[in-house]
């Protein structure tokens, strides 16, 4: 717009320019005055801000902690399908208990989802629990 006017040889009104700026710097100053009122939000919004890198170092840990639970667990579930497969002559496990191995604690992602689903409570952990206490006495212990 600036350039058509001139473009058009018109020179620009610099006094509505000025009554703009100063329009725009009282806003900012009631803005101000009103964060006066909000010291204790301010304050909120503050420690949620400086507290992120905390909750991020409690969600490593907590996958850490997980992890290692999900691997504990692998453990023990692929040697109930060795010992199965060992001891059946070198059949495949189709038991109702083996199909809900493969589902719910497969691999490594699985067994981290249902882990976490259960903590969540998107998963009863109680069925995980009896899945886990059939494969032996440790991990239902």
């Amino acid at each position: 717009m600036a350039l058509t006017w001139l473009q058009a040889g018109k020179a620009m009104n610099f006094t509505f320019a000025r009554v703009m700026r100063l329009f725009r710097f009282v806003r900012i100053l009631r803005i101000v005055r009103v964060m006066r009122f909000f010291y204790s939000f301010r304050l909120m919004i503050y420690s949620v801000v400086y507290s992120i890198l905390c909750l991020l170092w409690v969600f490593g840990m907590l996958f850490f902690i997980m992890y290692f639970f999900a691997l504990f667990f692998l453990h023990g579930v692929s040697e109930h399908f060795r010992t199965y497969y060992e001891d059946n002559d070198g059949a495949i496990c189709e038991t109702s208990l083996c199909l809900e191995l493969q589902s719910l604690c497969g691999d490594v992602v699985n067994m981290l989802l249902s882990l976490f689903m259960s903590i969540c409570g998107g998963f009863d952990w109680r069925e995980l629990w009896i899945i886990l206490r059939d494969v032996s006495w440790v991990y239902g212990w």
